[in-house]
């Protein structure tokens, strides 16, 4: 049986309205809960999602790059 994967948008104009951290606090449950999480943050201006966590392994290069 194949399982569809869940994509979670979270998504404002505006700076500043909590994106990263409401995206970080749906991130840690889903992980808590014995998901399978991914969490991209497409934020060109301010990426802070990363920051929330202590990363043991970090790309060389950022979505801005690419």
């Amino acid at each position: 049986m194949t399982k569809k994967a869940k994509v979670i948008t979270i998504a404002d104009t505006n700076s500043g309205s909590t994106k990263s951290t409401t995206a970080v606090n749906v991130v840690a449950f889903t992980a808590s809960s014995g998901l399978k999480t991914l969490l991209l943050d497409f934020d060109l201006e301010q990426p802070t999602s990363c920051s929330y966590f202590p990363l043991q392994n970090e790309v060389p290069f950022s979505v801005y790059e690419f």
